[in-house]
C-alpha cells in the first residue's frame, strides 16, 4: 500500500522500489512524455509515445466530466504499466489530490481493510477505478459493497461489463461508469453511466465523433491534439455525442458466406441465461465453411437450449469448448487468441 497526502508525504507498507512513486516522482518533476504500450488482446501489443501535453488534456477532460478537485481521494488498484493505471496517478498529481493505492488484484479492497476508515471519512471524496473483473470480486463481499457506496464516482473499463454485473450496479445504485477509450486516446473518451438503462456512451466535452465507411469509430479530441483516431469499432452514432457499440469490425465471423457478429451472439446468449458466467464466441478455422461459430467458456460447459434464444439463421455456435481458465491481458481483457492457443 502507498499513501501519498496533498503535499507529497508518503506512507508506504513495503520498501524497494515502486512503480506509482516512480511515476508520480517523474510526473512532477516534468516529463515530457510517457511510452507505453497497448493492451495486445486483439492482437500484438505496439509502443506507443503519449506527449505531456496531450496527457494533460486527458486528464482534463475526466476532471471536467467528474467534477475532481484537490480535495478528493484517488484510489488505485491498475496496473500502472497500462494507461487506466498511469492517468489515475497523473489526475491526482496534476489536482494536488490524495492518492491511496494497491498493486493490482482479483479485490483490492482486501489489501485496504486496514486503510478504510480513510475511506469512509472522505465519503464522496473517492474517486475509484476498478477493470470488471475486479468489480464482480468486491461485489461479492458485504463489507467491501459499502466500501464502493463512499465513491463520488467509479470508473469501469479495461473489458465490457458482464449483463450481470450492470444489473448488479443498478440494484445497488452504484456510481459505475463504464468507459470507452483506448490508449491512443490516452484512457476515455466517453462513458455511460450504469445507474441507467442507456445503451449508448455519451461523449466527453471536446470530442468529436465520426464513422467511416465501414461504420467504425472515428474520434478526435483535446487528448489526441486533433488528429482523428479511426477504430475498429463498428458503432452506431445516436447523435452528435452519442454512440452504441455494435461490435469490433475485426470480430466478424464469415461462416460460409454469412456474417455474424460475435458480440451481438454473446449478447444474445447472455440476455437468455444471465447466470452462465464468463465466455465468449470466436470464429475458428473450418474447411467447409471458412469459419465455424464457436462459444468458448471458462469452466464447465453450460446446458443450453437454443430454442430459447432468438438467434437469426446460422448464427447458432457449432461447438460448445470448455476450458478451465481463460488467459487475461493485465487490464483484465480475455486474451482471446492465447486462450484458444492459436
Amino acid at each position: 500500500m502507498v499513501y501519498i497526502s496533498k503535499d507529497g508525504e508518503v506512507i508506504r507498507t513495503k520498501s524497494g522500489p515502486n512503480q506509482v512513486l516512480e511515476l508520480y516522482d517523474a510526473w512532477n518533476n516534468g516529463a515530457k512524455q510517457i511510452t507505453l504500450y497497448t493492451s495486445g488482446s486483439t492482437g500484438t501489443p505496439k509502443e506507443i509515445v503519449l506527449t505531456r501535453e496531450a496527457i494533460e488534456a486527458s486528464a482534463g477532460m475526466t476532471t471536467k466530466a467528474f467534477h475532481l478537485d484537490a480535495e478528493d481521494l484517488f484510489v488505485c488498484n491498475l496496473n500502472t504499466d497500462y494507461i487506466g493505471g498511469k492517468m489515475m496517478i497523473i489526475r491526482a498529481a496534476l489536482l494536488g489530490a490524495e492518492i491511496l493505492a494497491v498493486p493490482p488484484n482479483r479485490n483490492p479492497f482486501e489489501e485496504l481493510e486496514a486503510q478504510a476508515y480513510i475511506l469512509y471519512q472522505n465519503r464522496g471524496k473517492n474517486f475509484q477505478s476498478f477493470v470488471p473483473m475486479q468489480l464482480q470480486a468486491i461485489l461479492e463481499v458485504p463489507k467491501h459493497i459499502e466500501l464502493l457506496k463512499t465513491a463520488k464516482a467509479i470508473l469501469s473499463g479495461g473489458a465490457p461489463v458482464p449483463l450481470e454485473l450492470k444489473k448488479k450496479i443498478k440494484e445497488l445504485d452504484l456510481p459505475v461508469f463504464e468507459t470507452y477509450g483506448m490508449t491512443e486516446t490516452i484512457s476515455h473518451i466517453a462513458i455511460k453511466d450504469l445507474r441507467t438503462n442507456h445503451e449508448h456512451f455519451t461523449a466527453l466535452e471536446g470530442v468529436h465523433l465520426s464513422t467511416d465507411e465501414r461504420n467504425c469509430l472515428q474520434i478526435s479530441a483535446p487528448s489526441t491534439l486533433g488528429e482523428t483516431i479511426t477504430t475498429n469499432d463498428m458503432v452506431e452514432l445516436t447523435s452528435p455525442t452519442t454512440f452504441v457499440l455494435k461490435g469490433r469490425a475485426d470480430l466478424t465471423i464469415n461462416s460460409g458466406g454469412v456474417k455474424i457478429q460475435a458480440e451481438v451472439v454473446e449478447r444474445m446468449i447472455a440476455e437468455a441465461y444471465p447466470s452462465i458466467g464468463t465466455f465468449f464466441c470466436f470464429g475458428l478455422p473450418d474447411k467447409t465453411l471458412g469459419q465455424r461459430l464457436v462459444m468458448v467458456v471458462e469452466g464447465p460447459a453450460p446446458n443450453i437450449n437454443w430454442e430459447q434464444i432468438p438467434l437469426p439463421k446460422y448464427h447458432k455456435p457449432k461447438e460448445i469448448i470448455s476450458i478451465p481458465e481463460f488467459t487475461r491481458t493485465a487490464s483484465g481483457k480475455i486474451d482471446k487468441l492465447k486462450t484458444l492457443h492459436l
